[in-house]
Order: C-alpha cells, then structure tokens, then sequence
C-alpha cells in the first residue's frame, strides 16, 4: 500500500506561493529567533517538497499521455487503420 502525503500542493505556482507564504508565516509567528541555518534548512524542506510534487505530476502526465496514444491506437486498429495511414491523409 503506498503512504499518501497529505501535505501542500506544490505541483502548480498557485500552491508554491501558497505554500511558502504559509510557511513565512508560521516561522514569523515563533517566538524564538530562528538563526541562519534553521531559515537555510526551512529553505531545503520546501525546494524538496517541490520537487517531489512536481516530479510527481510529470509522472502522472506521462502516464496520462501513454494512456492516450494507447487508446488511440486501439481506436485505430478497431477502424482499421494504421498511424501511418492517418498521417500520410493530413499531411500538406
């Protein structure tokens, strides 16, 4: 079974800004002075979690996209054509 990440989105720009607004926020809220290398690791944190989502988003629309070209393909077949024959009808 795989362990879900419940967690910000950070696949899109909208969830990036938020995600990092919301993290200045809580950092701005603690009362104790956080020093240079807690802001640096913060900053670590935050470019992993995006690059896991995004990482993860290219996953699903690769696969999204095998998963078309496959359909595609049976769709062809069923009419009886090949992907060589619809490209030599539309090119110019």
């Amino acid at each position: 079974m795989e362990t879900v990440n419940i967690g910000p989105d950070c696949s899109t720009a909208t969830g990036i800004a938020k995600f990092i607004r919301d993290r200045v926020k809580e950092i701005k809220a603690e009362v104790t002075s956080l020093g240079r290398q807690r802001a640096i690791d913060e900053l670590i944190r935050i470019e992993h979690a995006i690059e896991v989502d995004i990482d993860k988003m290219i996953d699903d629309m690769y696969a999204e996209n095998q998963e078309r070209a496959r359909q595609q393909a049976i769709h062809l077949q069923d009419a009886g054509l090949t992907v060589r024959e619809v490209k030599d009808r539309y090119e110019f």
